[in-house]
């Protein structure tokens, strides 16, 4: 998921992989049937951004995964929560 910002300030959460669309209009950008304050451009680069990692992610786990240890692992997946966490505005604050 990726986090954007409607025009009222209100953050919304879309699943990358079902947007088709990214368009500008009278209002500002449309995004799935919402308007918000994130240029296309800052839309397509947080697509982007997200769609990269789940590939590298996948990549990685299905080359290197196998050959770690079970604690080795679990520190990879907490990493890619974290990291995915950070991509959809969920990081935690200390």
């Amino acid at each position: 998921m990726i986090k954007l910002t409607k025009h009222n300030g209100c953050p919304i959460w879309l699943n990358p992989d079902h947007i088709r669309t990214v368009s500008q209009d009278k209002y500002g950008t449309l995004v799935c049937d919402n308007h918000v304050n994130e240029s296309p451009e800052e839309v397509v680069r947080k697509i982007m951004d997200y769609k990269h990692y789940k590939l590298a992610m996948s990549t990685f786990n299905s080359a290197h995964a196998a050959s770690l240890l079970p604690h080795e692992r679990k520190g990879l997946y907490e990493y890619a929560e974290e990291e995915l966490n950070r991509l959809a505005g969920l990081e935690q604050t200390p």
